[in-house]
């Protein structure tokens, strides 16, 4: 069985960030527990729009309409489900829950980051959390709106 697709493996692939540049990131990561995309677009390593469609292509993610997350209402539910602090950690946003609360989906700076995926599956309770992608900056903006 081969192993999904991730960021770094992107990134090595298609020679977006040099080994150096890579290292310096995963050592921020490590310090901070933020997503590696999130340390690279601070870092200014790389783009959000380059990292955007880096993953876009590469891992085949659906995306969420931007217009959909521009205009999101938290409601309480999906406040509980996922805690604005673990939003904010993770530069993740829940954006549907089912009426059972089985199903979560949730917008995300790198749907592949299974760290975040697991503090989500822990934390919302839900059996199955769907991941799409989304910009960082729409993110973040649909978490401080919510």
């Amino acid at each position: 069985m081969t192993q999904p697709i991730r960021l770094e493996g992107l990134l090595r692939r298609e020679e977006l960030v040099t080994p150096e540049q890579l290292a310096r990131a995963r050592g921020v990561r490590g310090k901070t527990g933020e997503p590696l995309a999130e340390v690279l677009i601070r870092l200014e390593i790389i783009d959000e729009d380059d990292l955007f469609f880096l993953l876009s292509r590469g891992l085949l993610a659906p995306t969420v309409p931007e217009e959909r997350l521009l205009h999101l209402t938290l409601g309480p539910e999906l406040r509980r489900t996922v805690p604005t602090s673990l939003a904010r950690r993770g530069i993740c946003v829940p954006f549907d829950l089912d009426k059972a609360g089985r199903r979560l989906s949730v917008a995300m700076i790198d749907p592949s980051d299974q760290e975040t995926v697991g503090r989500l599956r822990q934390t919302s309770g839900a059996a199955d959390v769907r991941c799409y992608l989304a910009r960082r900056s729409v993110i973040l903006g649909a978490i401080e709106a919510g």
